[in-house]
């Protein structure tokens, strides 16, 4: 899925997801490669169980003209070209639309495709960009123009294919319902920024298809189909249909590896109730009672991972993130927050009270 084709392997090298991959197929499980699920009707009657994980593989469209113009490409079919061995033809200058972790990928991907190059826009500041920080960060390292508080208004054509792309400015306005301020066109800033292509990446629609795709009895599609996304119960991940769960991105909208993972393993439980096991996962260790040493709960700084210098990494697709040393990730270990303990320091005391004095 999306970790393989969507997620640069400057960032997740393959070689880490083949052994992921690899340990999940070594406890038994059937991998069919090739297969399109048009609809779910005769997995449904052949099986038990059925999980559905499609993600959003759909793109947002910009919704403006000229965004059926050649060189008009969605980020995650260009992300997916490359990681397939594919590589797309880059643009000479790029400009890609939105302020997501794909759109910093896609940035980060033409630099490494040669690009001359590659401008960010956004809409908002750099304060609301839904990236992660250390990754906008190593993008302007690498040489991405950032445009904040820009918003396309139309793609400009030239024989056929991109020739620009007219931005309007922003000002940011009323907090919208997501906690950030909403952002209003600045009458009359229009300003046009020549390229040669252009990226969008506002976002993905979830991919509902198989199950809008299947025949229900009446009245349960909507159930199932709500806003575009797949309705499920929060605490086992089924539908609204007897035998089916749902989890990840076609269930959330986009959000991150590890809220899909965890839903899976949410749904992996219910269903090995619902088929009559017991739904108990591999027993945890817990957290150590141990009293810490007064050391161990003073500041200890936060080791930092070796990284390539931007002028190296910039003309490969090799991991940009090294591991730590040993010694630095035992120190990691050592200063990880502790679910047992409560630090309390006082101004003029540094008293500490743990959770074993209380009781």
């Amino acid at each position: 899925g999306m970790l393989a084709v969507g997620i640069p392997e400057y960032r997740l090298p393959k070689d880490a997801l083949a052994r992921d991959i690899e340990y999940i197929l070594d406890q038994g499980v059937e991998l069919h490669t090739g297969v399109e699920v048009e609809c779910l009707d005769e997995l449904r009657r052949e099986y038990k169980a059925v999980f559905i994980g499609t993600g959003a593989q759909r793109p947002r469209p910009l919704g403006v003209e000229g965004e059926d113009l050649a060189g008009v490409t969605d980020t995650l079919a260009f992300l997916r070209e490359h990681a397939l061995g594919r590589p797309p033809k880059c643009g000479k200058v790029v400009a890609v639309v939105g302020g997501g972790n794909a759109a910093v990928d896609a940035a980060r991907t033409a630099v490494r495709l040669g690009a001359e190059k590659v401008l960010l826009l956004y809409r908002r500041t750099r304060a609301e960009m839904t990236a992660y920080p250390e990754e906008i960060t190593a993008a302007l390292e690498e040489g991405v123009e950032m445009h904040f508080l820009v918003a396309p208004r139309r793609v400009l054509g030239k024989n056929g294919r991109v020739g620009g792309i007219e931005l309007t400015r922003m000002e940011l306005g009323e907090t919208d319902l997501d906690g950030r301020r909403r952002p209003v066109p600045v009458p009359g800033s229009e300003f046009v920024v020549e390229c040669d292509m252009v990226l969008p990446a506002i976002g993905q629609i979830p991919s509902v298809e198989p199950i809008a795709h299947s025949a229900w009895p009446e009245g349960i599609i909507e159930k199932l189909i709500e806003d575009g996304r797949v309705c499920v119960d929060p605490r086992t991940m089924q539908t609204a249909a007897e035998g089916l769960w749902a989890g990840g991105d076609c269930v959330t909208g986009p959000a991150t590896v590890i809220k899909a993972i965890a839903a899976g393993q949410r749904a992996a439980v219910a269903i090995d109730r619902h088929l009559g096991g017991t739904g108990d996962l591999p027993p945890d260790t817990g957290f150590s009672l141990r009293r810490p040493e007064e050391d161990e709960l003073g500041p200890m700084p936060r080791a930092r991972e070796p990284e390539l210098p931007a002028p190296e990494r910039i003309r490969t697709f090799c991991e940009v993130v090294a591991c730590l040393e040993e010694s630095q990730a035992l120190a990691e270990a050592r200063r990880c927050l502790r679910c047992d303990l409560e630090r309390r320091v006082t101004r003029g005391d540094a008293s500490r009270v743990s959770a074993f004095e209380r009781r």
